[in-house]
């Protein structure tokens, strides 16, 4: 077991491709918009749901 908790540092996203100037003004614009309530991690836990929901749709089309 560790005794003293990890230290965390920021991780550095290099963007090179020829939309990353207009893909971060869209995702801060995006993120300006939601709630304050809405968190990244809500964010993953809805995308996971709707995957499974999809799975179990795409599943449940071929048994019959």
């Amino acid at each position: 077991m560790r005794d003293k908790p990890l230290e965390t540092q920021p991780i550095e996203r290099i963007q090179e491709n020829f939309l990353a100037r207009e893909e971060r003004r869209l995702l801060t614009w995006i993120c300006s918009k939601f709630p304050a309530w809405v968190s990244p991690d809500m964010l993953t836990y809805l995308g996971m749901l709707g995957a499974v929901l999809i799975f179990s749709g795409y599943t449940l089309s071929n048994l019959g």
